[in-house]
């Protein structure tokens, strides 16, 4: 999240998409706040930070499609990834070859936040 304030604030990216990461943090935090109520005692399993990751992802590609959709008529990148390629190919439809590529790229990235985060839980935990 603060990184894209920073690439914000150089005019890298539109301020919009930092309101959409912050919506992505809240999901995050929903997830986790949920689990605790239900599980006072029992720490956190990589589970639920995978399922947190999840969550994560679709609220990040549904809220960045919905603002690249609206303001930059669906072309707020230049390039064309070969997720996307790919997509088009097997299915013939340009739209949604954008949007599911961009989903997918969202999952793989908050798969792997989300098993970092793990990671540095557990190791917070051991020196407790």
């Amino acid at each position: 999240m603060l990184s894209n304030l920073a690439l914000f604030l150089l005019s890298y990216t539109s301020f919009l998409f930092v309101l959409c990461h912050i919506l992505t943090a809240a999901f995050a935090h929903i997830t986790l706040r949920r689990y605790k109520k239900r599980n006072e005692k029992t720490p956190y399993t990589i589970e639920i930070f995978l399922l947190a990751g999840v969550w994560s992802a679709v609220s990040n590609a549904v809220s960045g499609n919905i603002i690249s959709s609206i303001l930059y008529n669906s072309a707020a990148t230049p390039q064309i990834t070969y997720a996307m390629q790919g997509i088009y190919i097997a299915t013939g439809n340009l739209t949604f070859a954008k949007y599911m590529a961009g989903t997918l790229t969202n999952l793989a990235d908050k798969i792997i936040s989300a098993v970092v985060s793990f990671a540095g839980y557990k190791i917070a935990r051991a020196w407790n």
